[in-house]
């Protein structure tokens, strides 16, 4: 969905850009356009400089990032929010680096998608919801005490994240949903991944929600 947007833009941000990866891509779907990520960590912006991608050290939690304001016609923060302590202050900063008529893009589990809906029905932790940095636990697929959990902090519904995103006076244009990515899930049958996908095609229930929003220029917007 960011390459369908980015066509467009002249400027384009990826927050979380970790090595670059996703943001080299766009930059190659734009051609002539400039393409900026920032990522706290050093190693991964090396990375993203040595794939052409204008990367900045930053932490998204705390501070101004290092741009001037209305300088991206598109921001992109894929599954970044949920990691963050103030979310606020992300939408904050999208809001005041976003030109004019430029284009926000969320990603983020979905809480209420249908495969937590029933993992809560057994009893058992929710996935992509944590409770230890250490240890995965209460999960429904994952052994017990087995290593790293996802770091998510803040999540989010589609009503929440709506309600979140107009609260900081962004229009929703366009709402969408995609399967997880199958390390989500651990090793899963065959069959659960076709579930996934279709699943996924219904942003309500599906794994991830995909969020288009506009600044909001009508009387009391920024």
């Amino acid at each position: 969905m960011a390459c369908k947007y980015a066509s467009g833009a002249h400027r384009i941000l990826d927050i979380g850009c970790g090595d670059g990866t996703f943001a080299a891509e766009i930059k190659q779907a734009v051609g002539d356009g400039e393409v900026y990520g920032i990522d706290i960590s050093d190693a991964d912006v090396a990375l993203a400089r040595k794939r052409g991608v204008d990367a900045r050290v930053a932490d998204v939690d705390s501070g101004r990032l290092p741009f001037e304001a209305a300088t991206f016609d598109l921001v992109y923060a894929g599954e970044i929010i949920e990691h963050l302590y103030d979310p606020d202050h992300l939408l904050d900063e999208v809001a005041r680096l976003l030109t004019p008529r430029g284009v926000a893009i969320l990603d983020t589990p979905n809480l209420a998608c249908l495969v937590n809906r029933l993992a809560l029905l057994l009893g058992y932790q929710p996935f992509l919801t944590d409770v230890s940095l250490r240890h995965n636990v209460g999960k429904l697929l994952y052994p017990m005490g087995s290593s790293g959990g996802g770091g998510h902090i803040r999540v989010f519904t589609r009503r929440a994240l709506e309600q979140l995103l107009r609260l900081h006076d962004f229009q929703i244009a366009e709402v969408a949903g995609a399967p997880a990515l199958e390390s989500a899930y651990g090793s899963f049958p065959s069959y659960l991944r076709l579930v996934d996908g279709v699943l996924g095609r219904f942003p309500t229930v599906a794994p991830v929600l995909i969020v288009v929003a506009r600044k909001d220029h009508r009387e009391g917007g920024r």
